[in-house]
This record gives C-alpha cells, sequence and structure tokens, in this order.
C-alpha cells in the first residue's frame, strides 16, 4: 500500500482541478497542478495531550519530518492548529516553505526558532497571492486575531472557517462565493456545533460542505453524517463529503470529488 507521501507525489493534478487531503483536525492539504503543496493547520504530534490533557485517537497519516510542502496556512495559536511539535520539524526539512498566518502566530513561531524570512503575516481583511493561490483571511470569532481562510486556485475556492463560533458577520463570506465549504463542527471551546455549522452553511450556500475538526479527540468530538443530514437538509443545494482521513481525492466543479487509493 502507498503511503500518503507516495499518493502525494504521484497524484497528477490537471488544470482546472486541485488535489486534496484531510489530515485530521482542521489540516488540509492542497495540491495544485504545479505540484505545489499547501497545508491548513497540520497537527501531526500528540502535543495537546501534554499540555490539555487531549491524547489523540487517530494516527497522524504523515511524520512532520516526511512532510514534503511549499506553503502552511495557520488561523490561529492553538496548539492543534499551530503544533509546536510539528511546525518546527517541516520549517527545517523544507528551507523554502512559507508559512502564512496572523500575528500572533508569527511570533510564537520565531519562539519556537522558525527563520523570519519563511514568516508571511495576514491579517483579518488582507488578501495574498500565495504561489498560485489568492488567499484572504477572513474573519474567525476564536482568539484575538484568530482567522479562517479563503483559498482560491483558479475557478475553485475553498473557505475552511478556522476555530470560530456563530455570528452573523460571518455571513458575509459568501461575496467569496467559495465552491467548498470546511466547517468546524465540534461545538465546544469556541466551536461551532453541528446547529451553528449547518446555520452557516446555508446561508454560505457552498456546492459542497466538509465537515472538520471532530475524531481527533475523544473529549471533543461530534457526528460528521449528522452534520451532513442537516445541511444537505436545510440547504437543498449543498452536498455534503466526508474525506477520509489521510487519503488523497482531486476535485473539480465539473466531477466533484474522486478518491486517489494506491
Amino acid at each position: 500500500m502507498s503511503t500518503f507521501s507516495d499518493i502525494q507525489q504521484i497524484l497528477d493534478i490537471t488544470e482546472n482541478e486541485i488535489g486534496i487531503a484531510w489530515t485530521g483536525q482542521a489540516g488540509f492539504v492542497f495540491k495544485d497542478s504545479d505540484g505545489k503543496i499547501y497545508h491548513t493547520d497540520p497537527y501531526l504530534s500528540n502535543i495537546c495531550s501534554q499540555t490539555v490533557g487531549y491524547h489523540r485517537v487517530v494516527p497522524a497519516p504523515v511524520s512532520a519530518a516526511k512532510i514534503t510542502a511549499d506553503y502552511v496556512f495557520v488561523t490561529h495559536v492553538h496548539k492543534d492548529h499551530l503544533d509546536d511539535d510539528s511546525l518546527p520539524v517541516m520549517a527545517k526539512a523544507n528551507p523554502g516553505m512559507k508559512f502564512v498566518a496572523p500575528p500572533s502566530c508569527i511570533s510564537r513561531m520565531l519562539e519556537l526558532g522558525i527563520n523570519y524570512g519563511q514568516l508571511i503575516p495576514i491579517q483579518r481583511g488582507e488578501e495574498k497571492k500565495i504561489g498560485n493561490s489568492m488567499v484572504k483571511a477572513v474573519l474567525a470569532l476564536h482568539t484575538d486575531d484568530s482567522v479562517g481562510f479563503v483559498i482560491k486556485f483558479g475557478n475553485l475556492s475553498f473557505y475552511i472557517t478556522g476555530d470560530t463560533t456563530y455570528s452573523n458577520e460571518l455571513i458575509n463570506i459568501k461575496k467569496e462565493q467559495p465552491n467548498v465549504m470546511m466547517p468546524c463542527i465540534n461545538g465546544r471551546l469556541g466551536c461551532m456545533n453541528i446547529s451553528d455549522a449547518v446555520r452557516l452553511t446555508g446561508h454560505i450556500q457552498p456546492n459542497f460542505v466538509i465537515p472538520m475538526h471532530y475524531g481527533m479527540f475523544k473529549e471533543n468530538t461530534a457526528n460528521p453524517e449528522e452534520f451532513i443530514r442537516q445541511a444537505e437538509a436545510s440547504s437543498g443545494i449543498t452536498k455534503g463529503m466526508i474525506l477520509k482521513m489521510g487519503h488523497w481525492y482531486s476535485f473539480s466543479d465539473k466531477k466533484g470529488f474522486t478518491l486517489h487509493d494506491i
């Protein structure tokens, strides 16, 4: 059976599609048609067991030392998003890697010894060209400068909520017209529960919705199937998609999601 990294390397992504994988919690990986790799909030260690007593119940699909990537987007400083044990290892293994994150995260990564030249600060409302993507940091109501991200690859747009509670202010993100939305659903510690995530999905009306921020810790999870059931019933337009953790897919607006297992 091929490993996560093997499939990442050989996955052939054509123009007008994107490769996507879920690495658990709020972690996603994108591969564009030029082969560039973009991570969001990679949580690959078990550091939360040391800090908050939450032990991961699923293994990471890849170790930090074996990550090959070009860009990492970080939404906020909590350790299941800004992984103190993983990010410095990834930075050292990939000297050209760039980290895009709000100011509090930049400060923390400097404390972790990551080179300043690898860091790109971004604040709510800012939009920057990162590799072949356009990335906009949007509101996330969680920490003082936490963000969500709208990441656009050509005609494909992904809205990752980050950790956030529900607010009518988030409805404004609909104008970004995301094809795919990834909302947190766990309903604890400053995150939307299933009902709130369904409500926001109904306002945003993406073509597809992928639940995230569940299944990592037994103390802090939710039922993704129930979220999908409610989201599809509420919207009437949006289709739900549960990604298998650690598996690669290709996505296009015409074909939807195609699983790539080798």
